[in-house]
């Protein structure tokens, strides 16, 4: 009867105090790419099958998570998100297999927390490219940021996203090729 009670008090344990990203989002049914806490309150995930949730609440007991739709969802793998601050925010993906364009990159820029989404003009490429990661930054007025493109290109905007072109310049260093940090330059 002590083994059970032992075993009983050690679950209880280990459970109790989980951390908030330990929360169950429901069936997603496909594997999730990113995941960006913007702060305490605001969490974002995307992934495969034009996945994209928000997570809002202060306490794991307030967390809901609710998905959001951005146009043409569905026929798009997001692999990245990043938000500057909780209203204003990036998401870069690529066409699903199987459809016209098949792995050509996306963008997409709320300014209003998530409710809408526009999809951003990106350059044309001979061959479609997925987009892999996206990195912001406020300066001024104006975001000025980096997308890393599957085929070796890198992308830059200094107007949010409204125009991108490719820049010989890496903002971040060959051993971090995924733009987990930024050029000085910036």
């Amino acid at each position: 009867m002590k083994r059970i009670v032992w075993i009983i008090v050690i679950l209880a344990g280990l459970t109790a105090g989980r951390p908030w990203w330990v929360k169950d989002i429901g069936s997603v049914g496909m594997p999730l790419r990113a995941v960006q806490a913007v702060n305490e309150t605001v969490v974002w995930a995307v992934g495969e099958g034009g996945q994209v949730w928000q997570r809002t609440g202060s306490t794991p007991q307030e967390h809901v998570w609710t998905q959001k739709y951005p146009p043409g969802y569905w026929s798009y793998d997001f692999n990245d998100v990043w938000f500057v601050d909780s209203s204003v925010g990036w998401i870069v993906g690529e066409k699903i297999w199987g459809y016209n364009d098949s792995y050509k990159g996306i963008v997409y820029r709320t300014t209003d927390g998530g409710t809408t989404w526009d999809s951003l003009p990106t350059p044309s490429f001979p061959i479609p490219t997925p987009f892999l990661k996206v990195r912001m930054v406020q300066v001024g007025t104006e975001y000025h940021g980096y997308i890393s493109c599957g085929n070796g290109i890198v992308l830059k905007t200094v107007n949010g996203g409204n125009t991108w072109s490719p820049t010989a310049a890496k903002p971040w260093s060959d051993s971090l090729k995924n733009a987990q940090t930024f050029y000085n330059g910036l």
